[in-house]
């Protein structure tokens, strides 16, 4: 039976349907049962992860607008212009990870997309103190998640594993205070680096003549501001920035890149009742519903303190900003449906030093909540990224510079370990 050659989006507009899948297995069985393709899968293209009129998708509303003679972000041809980008990065590939074909043999062939989860822009005057201020820097910060999707008699398309990752890109603009616009005409090329970033992780994560796990998954499930840190972004005027779903596509890439495992998707909210839309934008299409897995591996993540001192020195002409994060981190594993149907493997606090920022003393206008959502961002990937590696190598001095104590979780992590080599 053939996926016929029809040029269409994966339902534009309308999304996919994503439904709750089957419960946790065990590890046994997890480590039995495997898919391998007989090929590369295809390549079906690039979209959103969320319906094309959500807020979250501004800049890039903003982008097809304005470089596309004012289409919308649903039309199917709203993504042009990064489809020969991507074609181009994925044919280089050597040995081959994707084919590139307009159908597919169902029950065969697997589909591969890249999708956009998540985009923010800020803008400092500079970051350099020894550089003068006659630019601006501007930073976007991108989500993605890689896909790979088979396709079931039963069932139909269903994802069977994932890859997280974020990109931050930076350039230079010559006024700080007309920010979207920026954002908007360099959006271009912060989505060339998002591109270039999924090739790369794809090589890691698209092993598909290796096989992929076909039921058991792992996923960041909930990432929140704790009672500590809350009142403090208040303060530093960061609530909208350094949000609980920001944290969330940011834990996600870091546990997948630093424990070396697919994830499914983060979402942290489930109003919608476990589904998550995706569009695509090229040649292939699938039917409305694609099926998402439930978790057997789940990580949560709390930003429990955000710690900001200034330090002025009059004599040296500089303020030195010292910034800190302190998270909560922890992983399950799911024994059944119900909400509290799982065992908690592993539970620490983490926190990188002390960040040193300096800023002149005579410009107090540096201090900016953008320039500490920058530099925030900064420690809560290093910290995070420290702590994978303490885990994976089961390192004390790895841990101890982001103040975890080797010998407090030494116990939790060959079985976290365990279940990551499961996942993967």
């Amino acid at each position: 039976m053939k996926f016929t050659q029809r040029r269409a989006v994966l339902k534009a507009g309308a999304g996919l349907a994503l439904a709750a899948g089957v419960p946790g297995v065990s590890l046994l069985h997890a480590e039995e049962k495997r898919l391998l393709p007989k090929s590369p899968p295809v390549w079906t293209g690039f979209g959103l992860n969320g319906g094309a009129g959500q807020a979250r998708f501004d800049l890039t509303r903003r982008y097809v607008a304005k470089h596309h003679n004012g289409m919308e972000l649903k039309n199917p041809k709203a993504f042009a212009f990064l489809r020969q980008p991507l074609h181009d990065l994925l044919a280089k590939q050597n040995p081959p990870l994707v084919q590139f074909k307009d159908a597919v043999n169902l029950g065969e062939d697997f589909l591969l997309g890249m999708a956009h989860d998540y985009e923010a822009a800020v803008a400092v005057r500079r970051v350099d103190l020894q550089k003068p201020v006659t630019d601006g820097i501007l930073f976007t910060f991108m989500a993605g998640v890689g896909m790979v999707l088979n396709f079931e008699k039963n069932v139909g398309w269903r994802v069977i594993s994932s890859f997280s990752f974020v990109t931050r890109d930076e350039s230079v603009i010559p006024d700080v205070t007309q920010l979207k616009e920026a954002a908007v005409d360099h959006l271009g090329a912060a989505y060339l680096s998002h591109a270039q970033a999924f090739t790369t992780f794809l090589g890691r994560f698209n092993k598909w003549n290796a096989g992929f796990r076909s039921n058991f998954f792992a996923k960041v499930t909930r990432a929140a501001v704790g009672k500590i840190a809350q009142p403090k972004l208040l303060e530093y005027k960061l609530e909208n920035l350094l949000t609980p779903e920001f944290i969330g596509f940011e834990v996600s890439a870091a546990v997948c890149d630093g424990l070396n495992i697919p994830l499914l998707p983060f979402q942290e909210n489930d109003a919608l009742g476990n589904r998550y839309a995706t569009k695509f934008s090229e040649s292939l299409m699938t039917q409305d519903k694609i099926i998402i897995p439930e978790t057997d591996l789940e990580f949560e993540v709390t930003l429990v303190d955000i710690i900001k001192e200034k330090v002025p020195s009059r004599q040296r002409g500089v303020i030195t900003l010292k910034r800190q994060v302190v998270i909560s981190f922890r992983a399950f594993e799911r024994t059944g449906k119900a909400p509290d149907a799982r065992t908690k493997i592993f539970q620490t606090l983490a926190a990188a030093p002390m960040d040193d920022d300096v800023i002149s003393y005579g410009s107090p206008e540096d201090d900016t909540p953008e320039r500490d959502f920058i530099f925030f961002d900064r420690l809560l990937y290093r910290t995070l990224s420290q702590l994978m590696a303490g885990i994976v190598n089961k390192k004390a001095d790895t841990l101890a510079a982001v103040s975890v104590n080797y010998d407090e979780v030494a116990v939790s992590i060959p079985k976290l370990l365990e279940l990551c080599a499961v996942a993967r």
